[in-house]
């Protein structure tokens, strides 16, 4: 069976429904200009799903590298030498001792789930469906999610990424609030991240990385990811930079990037005075009124007035450190050593005493 037509005419929901009806099999291909996605269904059900760089195949290799700790060079390689269907790359992990079965179904039905769920807010472009006699190039036995739930959720989440994502934009950058950050234990089981997130995310958050990045190096889907963000922004765990700030850093750390074929001494001299270059900038930045340094949603979350001269403080610090340290070697330098280098002055200290 060949189906084909626009959004605009039919949304996916009723598409993807109807080929559920007739217990269909086969790959559903979407495309909007550059964008491509794709929904392969197995006797009605969803087994697979890909939007864009969003994939099974790339969540395995991000869980790998962010929460087994696995070098990205094994990574690499085990994509190269396994990775033509996700069974293959993940029976191969499992018997690597990478990941266990149990941990593989969870990830696996998570990702094809949000992922597929993502398609469904596409409301421009064409679909076509055609038919397939196997679907083993695509799934992973035992894997399949029925098609009226994953229809009632993705009609939920729509609903919800129109409330959260003007605010997550994929530009912004979050710097952390809670003191205990680096004290928060990140678990290494898949299941507990993905029934608590925050931990997880959390560990992205470090004054320079992008919620786009973020999407990129997590092995959560991207509506998990905003809507943890969101979550922690709330609770006032973290806070983001304004646009402007955020586009200065990336400009600045896009400079740091250097060629392959420099030497490692060079290359180290460039990005430490990328470094030095994005800490001066934010510094200089920071000197300016907390309402030019973070964006309006931050007054009607629950910081206190008394509370952010302390978090300015505190994040004039940290970027005083970094710029301390890598123009002179020193860890850990004194507030002396700071006020003497002029990267501080007593008033920018001074609500760390309060």
């Amino acid at each position: 069976m060949v189906l084909s037509g626009t959004l605009q005419e039919y949304i996916l929901a009723d598409v993807f429904q109807l080929l559920s009806q007739q217990k269909a099999t086969g790959k559903l291909l979407l495309t909007s200009g550059k964008l491509e996605g794709f929904l392969v269904l197995h006797e009605g059900a969803l087994v697979a799903a890909v939007d864009g760089a969003e994939s099974l195949m790339a969540k395995l290799q991000n869980c790998l590298l962010t929460v087994k700790g696995v070098a990205v060079q094994d990574v690499q390689s085990l994509a190269a030498s396994f990775g033509r269907t996700p069974d293959m790359f993940a029976r191969e992990l499992v018997s690597r001792q990478y990941l266990g079965p149990a941990e593989v179904a969870t990830l696996a039905k998570t990702a094809i789930e949000d992922i597929g769920c993502s398609l469904f807010a596409w409301t421009k472009g064409e679909y076509h469906y055609e038919s397939l006699s196997g679907v083993t190039e695509f799934a992973i036995p035992g894997i399949s999610i029925p098609a009226d739930s994953v229809v009632m959720e993705a009609m939920r989440r729509i609903d919800e990424i129109k409330r959260i994502k003007p605010y997550i934009q994929n530009e912004i950058i979050f710097v952390p609030v809670a003191e205990d950050r680096s004290q928060a234990r990140i678990s290494t089981d898949i299941a507990d991240i993905i029934s608590s997130p925050d931990p997880y995310i959390l560990s992205f958050i470090d004054g320079l990385t992008t919620v786009g990045m973020i999407h990129e190096k997590s092995f959560l889907p991207r509506f998990r990811v905003i809507e943890s963000l969101f979550a922690l922004w709330e609770s006032n765990r973290i806070a983001p930079l304004s646009a402007k700030i955020s586009r200065s850093i990336q400009a600045a750390i896009r400079h740091s990037k250097m060629p392959v074929d420099y030497s490692g001494y060079v290359r180290a001299a460039l990005i430490a005075g990328g470094a030095i270059a994005a800490a001066v900038m934010l510094i200089a930045l920071l000197s300016v009124s907390p309402r030019f340094l973070f964006p309006r949603k931050l007054e009607q979350s629950r910081l206190r007035g008394s509370e952010i001269p302390a978090l300015i403080s505190e994040r004039k610090l940290e970027y005083a450190r970094l710029h301390f340290h890598a123009r002179t070697g020193t860890v850990n330098p004194d507030l002396s050593d700071l006020t003497r280098s002029g990267l501080l002055s007593p008033r920018d200290i001074k609500p760390l005493y309060r």
